[in-house]
């Protein structure tokens, strides 16, 4: 999906905050049910956070992954959380 996002949007975009194991989590003060946390064998995570400041790439960023279907989303003032978990509510928009 984050490549699809790539292409949608027209530029390069980051990864900032990508799979986490439980201490990492925990370290960085992440939710004790974070999309972040790994839940597979295979490495698999539900959420991924992107470096984004600028509005124009912000709008940008979240018409395209409400098109691909990104079904939570958190904005904060640098980055955008993109999750796609099925085990937490759905269609959800949140501010840090």
């Amino acid at each position: 999906m984050l490549d699809e996002l790539r292409e949608e949007v027209g530029f390069g975009v980051g990864v900032s905050s990508g799979p986490r194991c439980e201490a990492h989590n925990a370290s960085v003060l992440g939710h004790r049910e974070s999309e972040h946390l790994v839940g597979d064998e295979h490495g698999d995570c539900d959420g991924v956070d992107i470096p984004c400041d600028s509005s124009a790439r912000r709008f940008r960023i979240l018409e395209a992954a409400y098109k691909l279907g990104f079904t939570r989303i958190g904005v904060g003032s640098s980055f955008i959380h993109l999750g796609v978990s099925e085990e937490h509510p759905q269609h959800v928009m949140w501010v840090y």
